[in-house]
């Protein structure tokens, strides 16, 4: 399970605000096979409720966390394939203009991204339905 012994009672116990000395007698006769009293299983409900709270809740910051950082990374990953998609293009070295012009479509290429595969999933859908339809 999530190792709930004896020795990690204390510790799992202050995480989850439950009361250490019943979460390490929950912990012993977990490994000794022994009943629970009612006490003891209402606290390892409240502990697992909470555990499973608290674990979601780092799941949730952590992904969080991942979109930010990727979205950050798409900003100068996009400015840098449209500076370099305008240098491809140029016929001569590329002007002061035309890089401004692909920086700036760089930047506003990055929010758009999400929106126009939504909008492509969306026509795609549509089109499955009148498929669908015609039939």
């Amino acid at each position: 399970m999530v190792n709930l012994n004896a020795d990690t009672a204390a510790r799992m116990a202050a995480a989850t605000g439950v009361d250490d000395k019943v979460l390490a007698s929950i912990a012993r006769k977990l490994s000794t096979g022994q009943a629970f009293t009612p006490e003891e299983t209402d606290s390892y409900g409240r502990f697992d409720l909470l555990l499973s709270a608290v674990l979601d809740q780092g799941y949730q910051r952590a992904d969080q966390r991942y979109r930010n950082s990727s979205k950050l990374l798409a900003v100068p990953v996009a400015v840098g394939l449209a500076v370099l998609g305008a240098w491809a293009i140029s016929p001569g070295p590329l002007q002061p203009l035309d890089t401004w012009r692909a920086i700036v479509g760089g930047i506003l290429a990055t929010p758009l991204a999400p929106v126009a595969k939504d909008v492509a999933s969306a026509i795609q859908q549509g089109s499955k339905l009148a498929q669908a339809w015609k039939k």
